[in-house]
């Protein structure tokens, strides 16, 4: 089941028509704080993505010592 900061997470991430191609969990719990959602801390945000990547939903890379969705 998908939940509302999910189903959040989902439509602040890019995309490949997108032109930023990766957002780093900061990034995205700053774009998810604009849009009214107020998530407190990145490490929630970061349980969020990491299930969603478990179900195949996001996908994720290292760069250097970031983690991009």
């Amino acid at each position: 089941m998908t939940s509302s900061l999910d189903e959040a997470i989902l439509r602040v991430l890019p995309t490949e028509r997108d032109a930023t191609a990766w957002l780093s969990t900061p990034e995205i719990r700053q774009r998810l704080e604009e849009r009214g959602h107020r998530v407190g801390y990145t490490k929630k945000v970061q349980r969020h993505l990491a299930a969603l990547e478990a179900d195949a939903r996001v996908g994720s890379m290292i760069n250097g010592r970031e983690l991009l969705w």
